[in-house]
């Protein structure tokens, strides 16, 4: 029987600086946020690089803990929770892209989950159907709240 762990978090060391960029300007309460759950995910990892991992390093715990694949999603910080939504989808499409990418590099090992900007319906829906189509996720994962609402 093969074990398949599914919504495993990953972060982009990229994706959050530009985050932390846009809110340090556009919206300082929300990188309090961005901040609160990096430091949550601290309380669970041994360090960030566990978290923003996708390669040997997963791997290697996945063997330990007798796990055949993860199917993963980007994690705290989401950049779901933007309220500006041109950056919103932009950070989204290359959250997307990025953990598309590094998925190739062990196809049996990892799936994904895309990041979807919710506040566009009609541009979630496309990045959704991209995100399936083209990187062949198996469908998405969304943060719990956008713009501070469930």
């Amino acid at each position: 029987m093969k074990i398949i762990t599914i919504e495993e978090h990953y972060r982009s060391a990229n994706v959050s600086k530009k985050m932390d960029e846009i809110n340090a300007t556009a919206n300082p309460e929300q990188k309090q946020t961005n901040k609160a759950g990096l430091e949550m995910a601290k309380n669970f990892l041994s360090s960030t690089d566990d978290i923003e991992d996708v390669g040997e390093r997963r791997i290697k715990f996945m063997d330990e803990a007798g796990i055949d694949m993860q199917v993963i999603a980007y994690g705290n910080g989401n950049p779901q929770a933007l309220t500006d939504a041109k950056a919103e989808i932009a950070l989204c499409r290359e959250a997307n892209d990025e953990l598309a990418s590094m998925i190739r590099k062990n196809p049996t090992r990892f799936a994904g989950f895309a990041s979807l900007p919710v506040a566009g319906p009609v541009v979630a829906a496309t990045e959704l159907e991209r995100a399936v189509k083209v990187h062949g996720f198996k469908g998405a994962m969304l943060a719990g709240t956008s713009e501070g609402n469930f």
